[in-house]
């Protein structure tokens, strides 16, 4: 709203709204870098006192890991078991 304001008007009136204007303008950016340095703080918060973890695997990592190893297993039974029964050339073992 500003840029909307004629600059070379000297008058009372738009030097009030100019002046108006810039302290909502200038309280709308301190709120935000308020708000900015208050997520900052809940982010270090959480890493420092363990519940966000970044440096090491996650409880979810650890569990998909063993999962996927469990899943290679049973493939691997099940392959083992499938050419036990019946080899490629149809000859049953």
């Amino acid at each position: 709203m500003l840029a909307l304001l004629p600059m070379d008007s000297t008058d009372k009136a738009t030097t009030g709204t100019v002046e108006m204007m810039m302290g909502v303008e200038t309280n709308a950016l301190v709120r935000v870098a308020e708000d900015t340095l208050q997520l900052t703080r809940q982010l270090q918060e959480l890493w420092l006192f363990g519940t966000l973890d970044t440096l090491g695997k996650s409880e979810v990592e650890l569990k998909t890991e063993e999962d996927a190893k469990a899943v290679a297993e049973g493939i691997e039974k099940l392959v083992k078991s499938e050419n036990i029964v019946q080899r490629s050339d149809g000859e049953t073992r």
